[in-house]
């Protein structure tokens, strides 16, 4: 019986052995990879705008050296490596980032050694549940009056388009629950159809925001609500066609108070994949 109990061990710690040598196969893998970064999506553009001029990131440059660069820029934060096995064989996600899990993370085929960065890729955020949702609820949305999307006929002054697109409009309340007075508060939404190779985005409106200005001589009490509306630039039908992975409306909320507390976050987020195959009837 010792002698099974021996060998159980023995087993046990070669399986181990084996699985942690992937996860570090895994990270080496992610940290020679070259940088590759989308212009034209906002975390690319910031990224290169952040680090791209400050440290010269160039083609030969790795998610090593950018990881590298992102630790020295913030030395008050410890960041850490990690790697963890997903359900898919030979697919781990390797993340570079600080204790609340903000930072960098990869999908890291460790066979076929692709690599590809999470947070730019709209459907592997949504797939690893990937979120700029605040958790802490620090403001809630309330007294919703209006939570459409549909097709609307864009037809202008100054356009003679007379074609349909999907546009999604949100009018409501957010009550300021952070114990804080702000002194400034700007809201704005995005419409995300998500599809495995591509993200679709309907951008809130120039007219869209808070009902009224928030500022010194005009602040947001805590306990108290402001009224907001959002509505999004239209998405052309010609994707309704299609079955996106998932569609969702983020609610972004950017806030100050005037000693030095900053938020930006999504203060809501609202799957309306159901109401897109409808529009589809």
């Amino acid at each position: 019986m010792r002698g099974l109990s021996i060998i159980f061990g023995l087993t046990f710690l070669t399986a181990c052995s084996v699985f942690n040598n992937k996860e570090k196969r895994a990270i080496e893998i992610c940290q020679k990879a070259k940088v590759h970064l989308e212009t034209g999506d906002f975390f690319g553009d910031f990224l290169l705008l952040t680090f791209g001029g400050v440290a010269g990131l160039g083609e030969s440059s790795t998610w090593l050296d950018l990881a590298n660069i992102l630790a020295k820029e913030e030395p008050n934060k410890r960041y850490d490596w990690k790697a963890k096995a997903t359900k898919e064989k030979d697919i781990y996600l390797v993340s570079f980032a600080d204790k609340s899990k903000w930072g960098l993370q990869w999908e890291v085929d460790i066979e076929q050694q692709i690599v590809k960065l999470i947070n730019q890729n709209g459907y592997l955020s949504r797939k690893y549940g990937q979120s700029r949702l605040d958790p802490d609820g620090s403001f809630e949305v309330t007294n919703i009056s209006v939570n459409t999307i549909k097709l609307v006929n864009e037809r202008g002054y100054y356009s003679k388009d007379n074609s349909k697109r999907i546009v999604y409009t949100l009018k409501a309340s957010v009550k300021n629950k952070t114990g804080k007075t702000l002194t400034e508060g700007h809201i704005s939404g995005n419409l995300k159809v998500v599809f495995k190779e591509k993200t679709v985005d309907g951008n809130s409106t120039m007219n869209s925001g808070f009902k009224s200005n928030i500022s010194e001589s005009r602040p947001w009490a805590n306990n108290t609500e402001k009224d907001f509306y959002l509505q999004t630039t239209g998405i052309e039908t010609v994707y309704l066609d299609y079955e996106p992975e998932y569609v969702f409306f983020e609610v972004i909320l950017h806030a100050e108070d005037p000693i030095g507390f900053m938020y930006d976050k999504n203060i809501a987020e609202y799957d309306l994949k159901d109401k897109w195959r409808n529009l589809r009837d």
